[in-house]
């Protein structure tokens, strides 16, 4: 029941985060959903320096919550979580990353 409640309310969380950004913004890059469809994966920067949100595991690979929303918007995009890749970057490295 309160890994239901967490989850309602990360779900919630993202979505209002969503609507901020798409609301506060500026211009969008056209084709964002149509641009990942056509490269057939989803391109998810997460951080690796911010736990419990995003950081390395001992095998080196990206744990976290954001990875775990990541996961879950390419099931639902794709219905298959291997088409997701996920960009590691710091807070440092992440704004020149969106410039990229």
């Amino acid at each position: 029941m309160a890994r239901r409640n967490v989850t309602g309310a990360g779900i919630v969380l993202l979505v209002a985060s969503l609507l901020s950004a798409a609301a506060f913004g500026g211009p969008a890059s056209a084709g964002g959903l149509d641009d990942a469809r056509s490269r057939g994966k989803l391109l998810v920067g997460v951080k690796t320096d911010f736990p419990p949100f995003g950081y390395l595991d001992p095998a080196g690979k990206p744990q976290g919550f954001d990875v775990d929303i990541a996961r879950y918007l390419a099931r639902a995009l794709f219905e298959d979580e291997g088409r997701l890749e996920l960009v590691p970057v710091t807070s440092g490295s992440r704004i020149p990353f969106l410039y990229s």
